[in-house]
């Protein structure tokens, strides 16, 4: 089986969680074919049209697969290869550009979403919920002291990480920041925020090991990947409700939902930093494993997926 997947590399590299589900797949014996998108916007997609139906007649393949709404677009301008569209959250919680999305899913074969809300959101019953999975070989609990070493962090030094860059505005940084100011100096705990910022994958995993707990407090998400991958490393979390987080966290210990006030995110990270310190962590990847949320458990899920388009098609 061959599948073409179409993503934009538009900020030079590819998603990390596109980038790994391809991996998975080919790990099981698809051949997966990256057809990159250069340029932002939807007329930065349509330009690529010419280049896609050239590699369509090159590789001959079976299906292609798109991330994100505008992917789906430009691969559903040719109608010979069935085309399967992954939403995961952009293409659909921005509602200045959600009525592309809608009309992608209907054009494509078959739509994946990351999480529920999402396909409740396209009001597309023959959707189906597919997260993408985390590399359990990569984010595996460590010692704190061994990762903090590793990134050359101080050994004294208390760390919490924040989910992403602090200049990211979705991910509402402001909002964390100041509850962890006003934590540090309630507490006089000798404290550090980081932020994740253009690290690889294992560095990502070695500062999760090496933070008492990661925050997030973003206005909008799909089904993040730091979540989950905080959860393979056994880290505690405090997070607003957004996305999918309530249901990958509501029932692992050392886990908090906060609302967007400064007081109730002060509360959940003294509450995760007081767990990290008590336990030393949570079984956040033995629900990973039990909810199949592993990158090879959802390479299968999605090759079921191809194998049942190709099935119809035949």
């Amino acid at each position: 089986m061959k599948v073409v997947i179409i993503s934009s590399t538009a900020n030079k590299k590819l998603a990390p969680f596109i980038e790994e589900q391809m991996n998975s797949l080919r790990s099981i014996g698809i051949t997966c074919v990256l057809f990159q998108v250069t340029q932002n916007g939807i007329i930065g997609y349509l330009k690529h049209y010419k280049l896609l139906k050239r590699m369509i007649r090159l590789e001959k393949p079976d299906l292609i697969h798109a991330h994100y709404g505008f992917s789906g677009l430009l691969a559903n301008l040719q109608r010979k290869i069935p085309v399967i569209t992954t939403f995961h959250g952009t293409d659909i919680n921005n509602k200045k550009i959600r009525w592309i999305s809608f009309i992608v899913a209907r054009l494509s074969e078959k739509s994946i979403y990351v999480t529920e809300q999402l396909k409740t959101l396209s009001r597309n019953d023959y959707g189906v919920v597919i997260p993408c999975g985390v590399d359990l070989s990569v984010f595996t609990p460590q010692e704190m002291t061994l990762a903090k070493r590793k990134m050359k962090l101080d050994s004294t030094k208390n760390y919490v990480l924040f989910c992403s860059k602090f200049d990211n505005s979705i991910k509402n940084s402001p909002l964390a920041i100041r509850a962890f100011n006003e934590l540090k100096k309630r507490q006089s705990i000798n404290m550090e925020l980081l932020e994740l910022n253009n690290f690889s994958r294992e560095e990502v995993s070695n500062l999760l090991n090496a933070s008492c707990c990661l925050i997030m407090t973003s206005f909008s998400e799909g089904s993040p990947q730091v979540i989950k991958e905080a959860l393979a490393t056994n880290r505690p979390i405090v997070s607003t409700d957004v996305g999918s987080v309530r249901e990958l966290i509501f029932d692992v210990d050392g886990c908090s939902i906060v609302e967007y006030e400064l007081e109730s995110v002060i509360k959940g990270l003294e509450a995760c930093i007081k767990h990290a310190f008590q336990f030393g962590g949570t079984q956040g990847r033995e629900h990973i494993q039990n909810n199949l949320l592993g990158l090879n458990q959802i390479a299968k899920k999605i090759e079921c997926l191809y194998e049942n388009i190709l099935t119809r098609k035949h």
